[in-house]
């Protein structure tokens, strides 16, 4: 039984990727053309004809249609597909590193604590969609955007806020314990800073422009390792130094080249990758 909820669990988590997915390719080519994301018909780009429900499944619809429009024959951009794909995989990486905590299987940790991970890993994995479609609309038009960067943080500190108010729902909550999570979600806020900050510093040694484009896809980027069960080996101030570091010198030397674009993309792959090894040593351990 525990097996299957658990199964059912990161099945569940992968679709939920996939369709927010679908989703993130709404924003990612809405926002920067000034268009609303909430109301609309989707469209075929070529003939312009409003696409129908079974048209807009994520990755099926696509691949039944053989890649080309239903109404005109003209081809559909495989990049949906890839993005729908890249979503559902970084939405499962993030269900098997919370399974312990978060799968309905876990029984034994208590009602509360079961609550807050899972809470915590829907915030987590809504920052991070914050974060693909910041990588991509800045890889697709070199712009960053307050809105995405203010979803990403108000994720983040729904997450650190819910510590006191979950664990505590049985008894009375703790005054202090609620200022210490205000206190930390004030930290993570000022790391996140810092790191854009990095951003800034190690691009002006360059003598290059930095601007509030760049500082709202840095900053959306810098929160995701602030979710440290997916992040942290052993020291997370340690860690988020490094990888902070490490980005600011990827942004700053790809600055005015042509792989300029790309360092949101690969800075969110190198953590995908990095919750991987994470999850799986604490699988082992």
């Amino acid at each position: 039984m525990e097996i299957f909820l658990s199964v059912y669990h990161i099945i569940m988590s992968t679709l939920m990727g996939v369709v927010i997915g679908s989703f993130l390719n709404v924003v990612i080519y809405r926002v920067p053309a000034g268009r609303t994301i909430v109301k609309g018909h989707s469209m075929c780009m070529t003939c312009g004809h409003n696409l129908a429900a079974k048209d807009l499944i994520p990755i099926i619809s696509w691949a039944t249609l053989k890649g080309k429009c239903r109404y005109c024959g003209a081809p559909i951009a495989s990049r949906y597909t890839k993005i729908e794909s890249f979503t559902g995989v970084a939405f499962l990486i993030a269900s098997v590193g919370l399974l312990k905590e978060a799968s309905p299987a876990v029984i034994n940790l208590g009602f509360n604590t079961c609550t807050y991970y899972m809470i915590y890993f829907v915030t987590y994995v809504l920052a991070l969609a914050a974060a693909i479609s910041a990588m991509m609309i800045y890889f697709d038009t070199g712009k960053g955007y307050l809105g995405i960067a203010v979803w990403a943080l108000i994720c983040k500190v729904l997450s650190s806020l819910l510590l006191p108010l979950v664990f505590d729902l049985a008894n009375e909550v703790g005054f202090s314990n609620i200022l210490s999570s205000l206190y930390l979600t004030g930290l993570g806020l000022g790391k996140a800073l810092v790191g854009a900050g990095l951003c800034w510093a190690f691009t002006g040694v360059w003598h290059k422009k930095y601007s509030s484009d760049e500082l709202y896809m840095d900053f959306t980027i810098m929160l995701i390792p602030m979710y440290g069960y997916y992040f942290t080996f052993f020291n997370h101030w340690l860690e988020f130094g490094i990888f902070a570091l490490l980005y600011a010198v990827l942004r700053s030397v790809t600055k005015g080249t042509k792989h300029d674009r790309k360092a949101g993309i690969i800075a969110v792959c190198f953590f995908l990758l990095v919750s991987v090894v994470h999850t799986v040593c604490k699988f082992i351990t």
